[in-house]
C-alpha cells in the first residue's frame, strides 16, 4: 500500500498539471479537437536519447520518460544531439478522452493512468494541412522538409525533420492564424 501512495501522488499531479494548461486545438474533419501537450513527459523510440531521475514507463514501442523538475521537453530536444533528437516526440493527451479534472483526480490512481495511457498521443514529424500550392509558400518559414499531396483533397501532408521542429511549426501557424490542420499522431495499438 506504501509503494501505492508515491505512484497515486505522481498521477494525480501529472493529471491536474496536464488540465491546468491552455490546449492546443487541431482540426479533425473540420470539426475543432482539443489537446493538451504533456510539459512533463517525452516519447523516447526504443528508450535512447534520454536519461531522467523522475522515471519512465514502458509504453507503444517505446518509452514514456517522466521529466525531473526544471526539465521541459523543448529543452531537453535543444540539448541533445540530432541523432537523438529524432527518436524523441512530444506527448500530447486527448481532452475528448479524459473526463474533467475533479472527476480525473477523483479515480482511483489504477483507472487514472488507465484513463491517461488511452488517451495519450505521440507526435510525428508530419502536419496535414488544408492550403492551396499558394499558401504552401508561406510554409517554408517554419522549415519543412518535404510535401505531399494528401488524399483528402485541399489537404497538403508537410514533413519536418522531427516532431519537435513539427511542434515548432503548429506554434508558428497558431500564432499566424488562419491555418488549419492536424498533427499526424502515431498509432499504437490497444485492447478496449
Amino acid at each position: 500500500m506504501a509503494s501505492l501512495l508515491p505512484l497515486s501522488l505522481t498521477l494525480l499531479l501529472q493529471g491536474a498539471a496536464l488540465l491546468a494548461q491552455a490546449p492546443y486545438t487541431f482540426s479533425d474533419g473540420g470539426r475543432p479537437v482539443q489537446y493538451r501537450l504533456a510539459t512533463d513527459e517525452v516519447f523516447s523510440r526504443a528508450g535512447r536519447g534520454v536519461r531522467s531521475t523522475a522515471g519512465s514507463e514502458t509504453w507503444g514501442g517505446g518509452r514514456i520518460v517522466k521529466l525531473s523538475e526544471g526539465e521541459s521537453p523543448r529543452k531537453l530536444v535543444q540539448a541533445n544531439w540530432a541523432q537523438d533528437r529524432k527518436s524523441l516526440a512530444p506527448v500530447f493527451y486527448s481532452l475528448s478522452d479524459l473526463p474533467n479534472e475533479t472527476r480525473l483526480t477523483a479515480l482511483p490512481a489504477a483507472d487514472r493512468a488507465r484513463r491517461m495511457a488511452a488517451a495519450r498521443r505521440v507526435m510525428t514529424g508530419k502536419l496535414l494541412v488544408h492550403l492551396d500550392k499558394s499558401q504552401l509558400a508561406k510554409l517554408e518559414a517554419t522549415h519543412p522538409t518535404g510535401s505531399e499531396a494528401s488524399p483528402l483533397e485541399g489537404w497538403t501532408l508537410v514533413s519536418y525533420a522531427d516532431a519537435f521542429t513539427a511542434l515548432d511549426a503548429v506554434d508558428w501557424m497558431t500564432q499566424q492564424g488562419g491555418f488549419e490542420f492536424a498533427p499526424v499522431f502515431s498509432r499504437t495499438m490497444a485492447k478496449r
